[in-house]
């Protein structure tokens, strides 16, 4: 099917009839799968001579999805992905992490057979997409970037319809009993005689993802789950994804750093249709060195005031006992210091008693220590391994040169993550 200049879907060759794969499908005879390649394919791209850095193997757990050299053009040869090689294994969940236009909705796309690769390899769950795209649907569950729901039907009558499309097999009473579950675990039981066109989009997004989940879906696909909602529909959602991980693939897209940390078991980052980096969250911070954050509040009173003599003394004696420490950002109401993984952990019950001693003095009402985040971890987006200068004792930091996910991603400064383990020691 076509539209415009753009062609839907994966298109045979004109000699299908006459292939034995063909005959073989519609006699019910079972094609041989290719062999999935069992190399990890996770890394982090972080020197400029172009050798990958592995984070994490990935053994034990199975290989759901691959993608080996995939490149996508449209119109003009313009890739929109460019040799894209990735894993995505199951019980865990993956996500495509980027800006608008960085090339994630094309690679949902290529992975739902939607659009058909100008060159490369996809595998999901050892079938090639080319050659068995209907077992793969069969497997399959989707959750589009825009609801894709029937305004007159009911949510009840919304899940028994795709159910039913999605899983034939099933009888009428193992049918109703999945959808029920499906409704308890949406928290749409209440709202499951309500016609489509009532719900709000957090609901209509829950019952979105609960029909992509729906069924006997081994992998599901989900661009951007939460766009458009509230805060508290948002949190909402994540608890499903969760609840839903074991014995699935889960791959979502996103342009939250905090939704891909909270959620995410690996995060792959995408960049002009390339992978930059890939890996666990923390495997990344811990490939950047970032460490862990004390973060010092000011008083009101200096908040307004950017005294460089103030902050040279809170610097000198943080760096009294943890040399290694230096200053990543001042704002108005906070200073930020990156501590580095290699800091003598012991060293930092002396620190908070100096630091307690002298709040007053050095003109803060409290400080608070924590993981390192996502937005903290320098992007390899430029292929330089470009890293924070970590500035000598007494020295004040300043502005580093790399480019930092929170800047490639366009996410704003001061977001702070709830299910970070925070230790938040407030002046008496």
């Amino acid at each position: 099917m076509s539209q415009g200049h753009r062609t839907f879907g994966l298109r045979k060759p004109w000699y299908f009839p006459f292939t034995a794969s063909y005959w073989k499908s519609v006699c019910g005879l079972g094609v041989k799968r290719e062999r999935t390649p069992t190399s990890d394919l996770f890394f982090v791209r972080e020197n400029s001579d172009g050798k990958d850095s592995s984070l994490q193997t990935g053994e034990g757990t199975p290989l759901g999805v691959t993608l080996v050299s995939v490149t996508k053009e449209y119109e003009r040869h313009q890739p929109a992905v460019r040799d894209l090689t990735l894993t995505f294994h199951g019980d865990q969940i993956t996500a495509l992490l980027g800006t608008n236009g960085a090339g994630k909705t094309t690679v949902i796309s290529l992975l739902t057979g939607l659009h058909a690769p100008t060159s490369g390899t996809i595998l999901v769950n050892g079938r090639d997409l080319r050659t068995d795209l209907p077992a793969v649907r069969r497997e399959l569950g989707l959750c589009p970037q825009r609801d894709v729901l029937f305004d007159d039907l009911t949510v009840l009558e919304q899940l028994l319809l795709f159910g039913s499309i999605k899983a034939p097999q099933w009888p009428r009473e193992e049918l109703r009993r999945q959808v029920n579950r499906t409704l308890r675990d949406v928290e749409l039981t209440q709202h499951q005689h309500k016609q489509t066109r009532a719900l709000s989009g957090g609901l209509k997004r829950k019952l979105s993802i609960g029909i992509a989940f729906l069924g006997t879906s081994r992998t599901v696909v989900l661009d951007e789950p939460t766009s458009g909602v509230d805060p508290c529909s948002r949190r909402g959602i994540w608890d499903i994804l969760l609840k839903y991980r074991k014995g699935r693939t889960v791959i979502f897209t996103t342009h939250h750093l905090d939704e891909a940390e909270a959620l995410s078991d690996r995060v792959a980052v995408l960049q002009r249709g390339q992978l930059q980096c890939c890996g666990p969250p923390s495997s990344l911070t811990e490939a950047a060195g970032q460490g862990l954050r004390l973060t010092l509040t000011k008083q009101p009173a200096v908040q307004e005031v950017d005294d460089a003599k103030d902050t040279a003394c809170v610097t000198s004696l943080i760096q009294t006992h943890i040399p290694q420490a230096f200053l990543r950002g001042s704002s108005g109401a906070e200073l930020s210091y990156a501590i580095p993984e290699e800091a003598d952990r012991a060293a930092f019950e002396g620190l908070f008693q100096a630091l307690d001693q002298n709040l007053r003095r050095l003109r803060l009402t409290g400080y608070g220590l924590s993981d390192a985040t996502l937005e903290e971890v320098p992007s390899p987006a430029r292929g330089d391994g470009a890293r924070v200068r970590r500035p000598g004792r007494g020295e004040l930091g300043t502005p580093c040169a790399c480019i930092y996910f929170q800047v490639l991603l366009g996410v704003g400064h001061g977001i702070e993550h709830t299910w970070q383990v925070t230790l938040v020691l407030q002046a008496k």
